[in-house]
């Protein structure tokens, strides 16, 4: 059977762009949701070869080439989202390049930008996830009331003046190792690349972050990915019907 060669690029091609326009329909869908960094993929070229002609014993080079492009790995914008005012105590805003750090049920290192926080029945300061937010100590805050205050050291004082607790703001090394979950967190591979925080990561009451994504060029993103998708795609049909002509003519000699 005879397979041309332009077959692989052009599927590698309809694969990508499909990949593309996924990531920015995700970006699109989370353009609302507080604390959301956007990502893309990194596309790649596949490795290039030479191409040979065999006739019998005799090998003859015809040229060089690549299967195509892939998309990579995905590349996550960390970069902040715009600040907005608020009236709820319990909503925070990281800035500077930290986390929040989240207790879940199992060992791993769980970090996020959502600070809409709130108490789940037992009083404790919990994430949108719904795990516990980590104090400073490592512990969970339990803190039984939402009317809280901010305090100078970055404790939360109740309306006695009576220390409750302090969030742990978190520092994360190395922020290309982190993992995206699905409840818009992410999972840092080892203990070593989370923290407690220097000077430059601060803590805002009544203040939230909002998602980074840009609708704007997301949008001219789908738009030009899209494109890209349909023309490929049309590009394989056609190869496929030279390719079956092939075989037919092959398979009549």
């Amino acid at each position: 059977m005879a397979i041309l060669s332009s077959f692989y690029p052009v599927a590698s091609a309809v694969l990508t762009y499909e990949n593309e326009v996924d990531k920015c329909i995700e970006n699109a869908a989370n353009t609302h949701t507080i604390g959301f960094k956007g990502s893309m993929y990194r596309t790649e070229s596949m490795p290039e070869h030479i191409r040979l002609r065999t006739n019998g014993s005799e090998r003859v080079q015809i040229g060089e080439g690549s299967d195509g492009i892939y998309s990579g790995k995905v590349v996550t914008d960390f970069s902040e989202g715009e600040l907005v005012e608020t009236a709820r105590p319990l909503d925070f805003a990281i800035t500077g390049n930290a986390f929040f750090r989240l207790i879940g049920e199992d060992d791993k290192i769980k970090v996020t930008r959502a600070g809409n926080l709130h108490l789940d029945d037992e009083g404790y300061l919990v994430a949108p996830s719904g795990e516990k937010v980590m104090g400073a100590d490592g512990a969970a805050i339990l803190l039984r009331t939402d009317q809280v205050v901010l305090g100078g050291d970055g404790a939360l004082v109740d309306k006695d003046g009576q220390s409750l607790g302090k969030i742990g703001v978190w520092v994360v090394k190395d922020e290309k190792e982190l993992e995206r979950t699905d409840d818009n967190c992410f999972i840092a591979k080892t203990i070593e690349l989370v923290e407690l925080p220097s000077n430059d990561a601060a803590l805002r009451q009544c203040v939230l972050e909002e998602s980074n994504v840009d609708p704007v060029p997301n949008t001219l993103s789908i738009a030009k990915y899209s494109q890209g998708l349909g023309y490929y795609t049309n590009v394989g049909g056609m190869t496929k019907k030279m390719d079956e002509r092939i075989n037919e003519i092959v398979s009549q000699r």
